[in-house]
């Protein structure tokens, strides 16, 4: 069921209690009755991509992670970058009642060499930048692997066609 939100505390309980009630949705998921609890994998970009790595982890009911431009920390208490995850805020609001949860699940990490364009790239980039959470994976007994794409940029992982892309109207001679 819907939680409170932290920051507002607004709640959208009562709201997809009605919905249930009229047949309108699960309790918590449309889909539930064709998802097998057994195998649940989450995936995600960017921001996403630190988020399912922290809730892959912390969530006994899912078993697998793939994160696009790269694979996060779980740890709410680093912040995103290349080894971090998600800040989780303001709740708890006291860091202190936060906590990083140990990797038990596996984690696959696709991600690219550099970040988002426009600077143009001076320099070689640090072939094992992206990798530290990989690193973290295997060095706790843990599935892992990290596939960085050569000469990359974040960006690879998005769709977002360009005017060559689009299509064209022809008119009519």
């Amino acid at each position: 069921m819907p939680v409170p939100s932290c920051s507002s505390g607004t709640s959208h309980a009562a709201k997809q209690t009605a919905r249930v009630e009229r047949g309108l949705d699960n309790a918590s998921n449309p889909f539930a009755a064709i998802l097998d609890g057994r195998r649940i994998g989450l995936a995600g970009h960017s921001y996403g991509a630190a988020g399912v790595s922290y809730i892959a982890q912390w969530d006994p009911r899912v078993k697998a992670v793939v994160a696009w431009d790269n694979l996060g920390a779980p740890d709410p208490n680093r912040p995103f970058g290349n080894s971090g995850g998600p800040i989780e805020q303001p709740c708890p609001a006291n860091p202190a009642a936060r906590s990083a949860v140990p990797i038990t699940k596996p984690g696959l990490g696709l991600s690219a060499d550099y970040g988002l364009p426009p600077t143009p790239n001076t320099g070689q980039p640090d072939p094992t930048a992206k990798s530290t959470q990989s690193f973290a994976y295997s060095a706790a007994g843990v599935d892992s692997g990290e596939l960085i794409i050569r000469g990359g940029s974040h960006l690879d992982f998005d769709f977002i066609p360009t005017w060559r892309s689009a299509p064209r109207c022809v008119e009519p001679i």
